[in-house]
């Protein structure tokens, strides 16, 4: 562990990419925390996963908070940002999480920012969430701990049965 973060609350957050394509990273948004010294993943191949570990600000009241926006390609061959937030609180309240995928750029700063994502996060968000949009299946999954583990996996949707 890195020295300084003990006691401190954090996400440890497992992208797994399912697309077909690559996903890239475009923008972060800091609610309440920062990414440790090790940024996140810039890129994500396909069947691969992305670590990165994301840690609340020192003397800070609010448990670790953030998001982390990476962009890929629908089934036309547009690109789409992936929307990952995340809240993780101890105590009184559950750990939440909340995906949403919109048109390039969606995210970015010109597009929606702290005002509009971090209250999604708290009133959408929860330990367990999925999303169904442009031919794609994301499904979003954190623990309740001081070091809570986020796991997302953005794959392309089933449409038929597995026989």
């Amino acid at each position: 562990m890195y020295k300084g973060f003990e006691g401190l609350e954090r996400v440890l957050g497992l992208i797994d990419n399912a697309t077909r394509s690559l996903l890239r990273y475009v923008y972060v948004v800091d609610f309440y925390g920062s990414v440790a010294p090790a940024p996140y993943p810039m890129f994500i191949e396909n069947g691969q996963w992305g670590a990165f570990l994301y840690v609340k600000y020192k003397d800070q009241e609010h448990g670790a908070a953030g998001s982390v926006v990476y962009r890929g390609y629908d089934l036309n061959g547009v690109q789409i940002d992936y929307f990952i937030g995340w809240d993780n609180k101890v105590g009184a309240q559950p750990s939440k999480t909340y995906v949403e995928m919109g048109a390039e750029g969606a995210y970015n700063s010109n597009g929606k920012g702290f005002s509009e994502l971090y209250p999604k996060v708290q009133d959408l968000g929860g330990q367990y969430s999925y999303l169904v949009k442009n031919g794609f299946f994301s499904t979003p999954i954190i623990g309740n701990d001081k070091m809570a583990v986020l796991e997302v996996i953005h794959r392309l949707e089933l449409t038929k049965p597995i026989a």
